[in-house]
């Protein structure tokens, strides 16, 4: 009980933040403090323990063997404060405090924006500051308490992603395209039609499909090249050509007949991924703000995501 009194938890909690940061100036920027106190607080803690946690040069920082158990074990301590801290404020009362959330920006404007009313209404003491970029952003960095994504490569670094939702593509194209052009009804004949393609340049472009347990590549007619969705599915609903596009940017347009889904016998392969994601710091408890939002958009997307009901 004595080597207890010698430090505390916010002792361990620093040590966890140099060794995630990488240095006691990163530390320090990281829980608001001052470099001095940082070092007095590591020191304090290699004294109660009586050894040394951290080998240190001008340039680099490693933990010695001793500082990596230490590590771990303050890693469960902090979990299981959180997760005590977590149940009282459940018992205390509803989720409240300033929710940061960054998306992209065809997500954001198409569905999220949309959703937050509900959101609110349920959780009147949570309040939400929303950014749209399409950008990665980074949760500890800029602040964020989560992030919605859709990518093939997520950088997690010490994020974990959870999966919100399956995500599905369309090849279409507007009704006034097929009247003048015609549908394409095989790979071979979407090859000769105008495309607009997302982000790639050149006369050509590569679209993927899935087909009978294979996958199969096409080049198409590259006639425009956009990087946003968004303003790739405004050109695609005004006649410019044919489009693969996330099912969430353009399903309404389909259920409206607005567009029109072609070579629905493929499965067509696309630029982000298979899910949409929620991204928050790992080794923390979900705070109840970010629990309930989460918990909120799963449920308002549903199993079978509502944008997919055409």
């Amino acid at each position: 009980m004595s080597l207890i009194k010698k430090y505390s938890l916010d002792d361990l909690v620093t040590y966890v933040a140099v060794v995630d940061t990488g240095s006691f100036s990163a530390a320090s920027i990281a829980l608001a403090s001052r470099k001095p106190a940082v070092s007095k607080q590591i020191a304090r803690l290699e004294l109660a323990l009586q050894t040394r946690l951290l080998n240190r040069t001008t340039r680099h920082l490693s933990m010695t063997e001793v500082g990596q158990e230490v590590y771990r074990h303050a890693l469960r301590m902090l979990e299981e404060t959180a997760e005590l801290e977590l149940k009282v404020a459940r018992n205390l009362g509803a989720p409240s405090g300033l929710l940061r959330i960054s998306t992209s920006t065809v997500f954001g404007n198409l569905h999220l924006a949309g959703l937050l009313a509900g959101f609110q209404a349920r959780y009147p003491e949570v309040m939400v500051e929303l950014h749209l970029t399409d950008r990665f952003v980074s949760l500890a960095d800029e602040g964020y308490d989560v992030v919605l994504r859709m990518s093939r490569e997520m950088p997690l670094m010490t994020a974990i992603a959870r999966p919100l939702a399956r995500l599905h593509y369309a090849v279409v194209a507007s009704p006034g395209y097929v009247e003048r052009f015609g549908a394409p009804e095989t790979l071979e004949q979407l090859a000769g039609h105008r495309c607009i393609t997302f982000n790639q340049t050149g006369a050509a472009a590569t679209w993927h499909f899935g087909f009978q347990g294979a996958t199969t590549s096409i080049k198409v007619k590259n006639t425009l090249s956009i990087n946003s969705s968004e303003s790739l599915r405004v050109c695609m609903l005004n006649g410019c050509g044919i489009a693969l596009l996330p099912t969430f940017a353009v399903g309404p347009d389909i259920k409206r007949g607005h567009a029109l889904a072609l070579l629905t016998a493929y499965q067509p392969v696309g630029m982000f991924g298979d899910y949409l994601h929620a991204l928050y710091l790992e080794n923390r408890y979900l705070a109840p703000k970010v629990r309930v939002f989460i918990d909120y958009i799963i449920e308002q997307i549903g199993p079978r995501a509502y944008w997919d009901d055409f």
